[in-house]
């Protein structure tokens, strides 16, 4: 047979002392004699082999390996301390050795950049992968000539799935952070902090600040969810984070801001399902509604209505030489020989009658006499029986007041 050392351990069969050197005797057929001897040849080369020569060059011999551990007695090797390292079998090492040191606690292991020379390992912590706690290596320590890291081992099988995992707890509600303020009032409700002017119910406004609660500024973010064209402008529902049974509703007419509040017309009254009490922990959330739409293109022209009842309006008339009475709800032209004019009787006129009298040209004077009862006004500062109209060209209204009995002026002009 030929050797299986190093991979496993060779099975020998001893020969008796019955057997016959040419594999005959009564033990069977015993391993031939010359086949005996070449097997234990076999074993003892591959033994030697592992063990290697002296100096063995060979990196897998025991020989090797063991020139290779060597004691660190120069110093400590601590971060870029430079500690050099006596090898003692005469042989030059050459530059990117690995090496191994360890003081049973901490171990350095990595490439070191120079070999040193015959005999010598320049060796510092600088690059090297610290094991354990620190990457400083006591006197004492041995030293290990180590192989290159080999190459990455196949991929493990992919292991059974693991349990599930604990539900984690509750997130927290949509929308931006803010605490309750229940003081009432106006103007700023504090730093993270959303108030009314009065009771939830019965607000016309909500106050809130610049800044959530969180601590963000959100003046933008708050401009931009009210800024809506139209009559109303986004609905507004606050949960509170303590009692979700616990909620307002109200709709948003207008927004402003002054001073870093932001100032919510609320209409109609809010609406409120649980309780909110100070320093509660809320959500805010805005629903901005659209913008107005453009306007439409102007209509068709409608049917012409039908034609209304006929008006009532003023009688025109010149009033002629002489002395006359007036009649209600008349426009008066007098002339220049016009002497007197009465004004209706009381019988005839209603709350609030008017007339007016007007003349185009400069004439001689004419008398405003009151009738039975009555008082006129045209402007003297009094009323009497009978007043004297302008000698100018002039326009005068007049109305009369039922209770009184009183003609007083309501406008004049004169030229």
């Amino acid at each position: 047979m030929s050797t299986s050392f190093p991979g496993s351990l060779d099975t020998f069969v001893n020969p008796g002392v019955a057997d016959k050197t040419n594999g005959s005797g009564p033990g069977g057929a015993p391993t031939l004699h010359h086949v005996q001897h070449s097997n234990i040849n076999d074993a003892v080369a591959a033994l030697q082999a592992k063990v290697g020569a002296d100096a063995s060059a060979v990196h897998a011999s025991h020989d090797w390996k063991l020139r290779r551990v060597v004691t660190l007695t120069t110093g400590a090797i601590t971060g870029s301390t430079t500690r050099t390292v006596p090898v003692s079998d005469g042989a030059a090492f050459l530059d990117s050795l690995w090496v191994y040191i360890t003081d049973g606690t901490n171990a350095l292991y990595g490439q070191i950049g120079s070999g040193g020379g015959t005999n010598t390992l320049v060796i510092s912590a600088t690059g090297m992968v610290v094991i354990g706690t620190a990457n400083s290596i006591a006197v004492g320590s041995s030293v290990v000539l180590a192989g290159a890291p080999g190459v990455a081992g196949a991929q493990g099988a992919t292991g059974p799935q693991g349990v599930v995992g604990a539900q984690g707890a509750q997130g927290r509600n949509a929308g931006i952070n803010y605490l309750y303020n229940a003081t009432t009032g106006t103007g700023d409700p504090g730093s993270g902090k959303f108030a009314f002017n009065t009771t939830i119910t019965s607000a016309g406004t909500c106050y809130i600040n610049h800044t959530d609660a969180d601590g963000n500024a959100v003046t933008t973010l708050l401009d931009d969810l009210f800024s809506s064209t139209g009559s109303n402008i986004a609905t507004v529902i606050i949960r509170n984070n303590n009692d979700p049974a616990s909620t307002i509703y109200f709709v948003a007419t207008a927004y402003s801001s002054f001073a870093g509040v932001g100032h919510i017309t609320i209409s109609p009254s809010a609406i409120v399902t649980g309780t909110f009490t100070d320093g509660d922990d809320c959500r805010l959330e805005v629903v901005p509604f659209g913008n107005t739409g453009a306007q439409g293109a102007t209509g068709a022209q409608g049917a012409t209505g039908a034609q209304g009842a006929a008006g009532s309006g003023y009688a025109f008339s010149t009033i002629p030489t002489g002395a006359t009475t007036l009649a209600r709800l008349t426009k008066n032209r007098i002339d220049a020989n016009t002497a007197a004019l009465t004004m209706p009787a009381d019988a005839s006129c209603s709350d609030g009658d008017d007339l007016m009298i007007y003349a185009d040209a400069a004439r001689t004077g004419c008398t405003l006499v009151a009738n039975t009862g009555q008082t006129a006004d045209v402007g003297s500062g009094a009323s009497s029986s009978s007043q004297t109209l302008p000698a100018t060209k002039f326009a005068l209204w007049l109305s009369y007041t039922k209770a009184t009995k009183n003609w007083f002026m309501t406008q004049i002009t004169t030229e």
